[in-house]
């Protein structure tokens, strides 16, 4: 299978894909894991979900391919309230399933009534006994794959999360969300009420309630946590070890999950499991191929715990990092990642709103390459660091926005390339971003 190196040669893949399946670009719409292998476009008529199942990194967490999704569809294709699919393609790499577009918007479940709530739900509860006749269980009940209509009339998408059963576990899987021996994500129709009694609890408490509950939530948080930490074999290594004090204060710091005791990332260090609120080997697995690093020169601006910069180092030939954050525990437990690693980092602390001229020693670095991920959101002076970044070749970026305000962002301080390399799990662009 060929390697894909950096994000310019997956950007050329999906150009040739979307040029052999008569697709626009400017109607994708990518969803919400990192995964570059994936993408949804959306057009007048139609919805088109394309996938490189061989390459995808979130094929695992997906009960179903695009082929499976189709024979749900058709198993329902004469369901009132569910989507209709149109054809299945497969060329080459990928495989394309063009599903026929149903009017209506994505349910605000925060916003709306709660007779718009009762509404929806006895719609949804109509809809999931209609398909458990048919032992088919949609397990993903969320706002976003639930269509409402001018009408209020309520339809159902998105089946790569379906399972087939007896009748019976169907509709228990689909009222109540069990059985789930898969282990995988089931959300039943009642969790959208769930969802709409947390955001009306959230507004009507008073908010030193809340911020009660809150603390006695991360109060349990940083007990669990606490037993989370490892217990490292009697053999354990230098780096284990180490690993053990970064992660102590990680968990500590307030730029990981504030008041949660929760270090930012998950790693594996030799069979040991430090945990963490994401797992970095999904984040690696792309950052690590963005471009080429070898003998290259990296700056990274919001390091965090130092992860990217010390593996850039370690693992794929970068030359030297120099990493920064505000946050002085932040950058305390990133200095003991980069010494568990054995890599030659330099750290600092850098407050981008302040007044002193941090441009400066940053830049007498010369990068070569430049990495702000989520970053930008928190400084105030946006339009300061944006023309910093403005002064190098090679920028890799992660940001709030959409993807086209991040875009013009880039274009207005001189970059003429700018690629999606994919969307995080949190819905936010990744982007390269080139002179």
């Amino acid at each position: 299978m060929e390697e894909f190196s950096d994000a310019s040669s997956i950007s050329e893949l999906w150009t040739q894909c979307e040029r052999e399946l008569g697709l626009s670009s400017k109607t994708r719409v990518t969803v919400r894991q990192i995964d570059p292998f994936r993408r949804v476009y959306v057009g007048s008529d139609q919805v088109v979900k394309v996938e490189f199942l061989e390459r995808m990194l979130t094929a695992s967490v997906r009960r179903r391919g695009l082929e499976g999704e189709l024979q749900i569809y058709k198993d329902c294709q004469h369901t009132k309230g569910v989507g209709r699919a149109i054809a299945l393609t497969a060329k080459n790499e990928y495989t394309a399933l063009y599903l026929e577009r149903h009017a209506g918007e994505p349910f605000d479940v925060d916003n709306a009534s709660w007779l718009q709530v009762f509404s929806v739900v006895i719609q949804l509860v109509a809809i999931s006994l209609r398909l458990a006749k048919l032992g088919v269980a949609h397990n993903d009940f969320i706002p976003s794959n639930i269509l409402i209509g001018t009408s209020g009339e309520v339809s159902l998408i998105d089946f790569d999360q379906a399972t087939k059963s007896t009748q019976f576990s169907a509709t228990t899987r689909g009222l109540f969300g069990f059985p789930d021996e898969e282990k995988m994500v089931t959300r039943s129709v009642f969790h959208i009420a769930r969802l709409k009694l947390q955001a009306t609890m959230l507004r009507i408490l008073p908010q030193s309630f809340v911020k009660y509950l809150r603390n006695l939530k991360y109060a349990g948080l940083r007990r669990q946590n606490a037993r989370k930490l490892p217990n490292l074999p009697a053999n354990a290594s230098a780096s284990q070890k180490t690993f053990i004090d970064a992660w102590r204060i990680a968990q500590k710091s307030m730029a990981n999950a504030p008041g949660a005791g929760l270090a930012y990332y998950e790693v594996e260090v030799d069979g040991v499991v430090f945990p963490g609120e994401r797992p970095w080997a999904d984040r690696w697995q792309v950052l690590s191929k963005v471009v080429g690093y070898d003998n290259k020169k990296v700056l990274e601006i919001g390091c965090n715990m130092g992860l990217l910069s010390s593996n850039l180092m370690k693992h794929a030939g970068a030359q030297a990092a120099f990493a920064t954050d505000i946050d002085e525990d932040i950058i305390g437990a990133a200095k003991k990642v980069a010494s568990a690693l054995e890599v030659n980092v330099e750290f600092d602390i850098v407050d981008f709103d302040s007044q002193t001229p941090w441009e400066s020693k940053l830049a007498e670095f010369q990068p070569d390459i430049v990495f702000a991920l989520n970053v930008l959101n928190w400084v105030k002076d946006k339009d300061r660091l944006m023309k910093f970044l403005g002064r190098f070749d090679c920028v890799v970026f992660e940001g709030h926005d959409d993807f086209e305000i991040e875009k013009e962002r880039f274009s207005s301080v001189g970059f003429a390339r700018i690629d999606l390399v994919s969307m995080s799990e949190r819905d936010r662009p990744l982007m390269l971003c080139r002179k």
